[in-house]
């Protein structure tokens, strides 16, 4: 009973930390949700929004590349592999690969979160820095 008390007092000091480090890959994916019901091609058109937002926040000669994907994966498979919280047309996930000489990934995420919220009201996005 005392080692497994000891072993919980050890650990207390560590909850809430990262295992591993955050890495700047130069990679983020960006979840955008809008209002539940929405039609794909007005998600696509929302999403064309957002990528003129990002585009405002980061520099075109940092910026590599953007690919949307809007909805759910055609099939079950994919949906089953799938790392994406989307549920339905309403969600998109957006990843942006920046170049080689490009500025902090964190810095353009805290950037983004409000220039995101005050164009597009209404809409929830998470970000996830990817590290590979």
């Amino acid at each position: 009973m005392g080692f497994i008390i000891l072993s919980i007092g050890g650990l207390w000091w560590s909850l809430g930390q990262d295992f591993f480090p955050a890495v700047d890959g130069g990679q983020i994916k960006l979840h955008v949700r809008a209002h539940s019901g929405l039609r794909i091609e007005e998600m696509a058109k929302l999403c064309d929004q957002v990528d003129t937002v990002i585009r405002q926040v980061i520099p075109a000669n940092e910026l590599l590349r953007m690919v949307d994907n809007i909805g759910l994966p055609i099939s079950g498979t994919n949906l089953a592999y799938s790392n994406s919280g989307a549920v339905g047309s309403a969600d998109a996930d957006i990843q942006i690969s920046l170049n080689e000489s490009h500025h902090s990934s964190f810095d353009y995420i805290r950037n983004l979160r409000p220039a995101l919220a005050k164009a597009l009201p209404g809409v929830s996005f998470a970000f996830c820095l990817r590290t590979w």
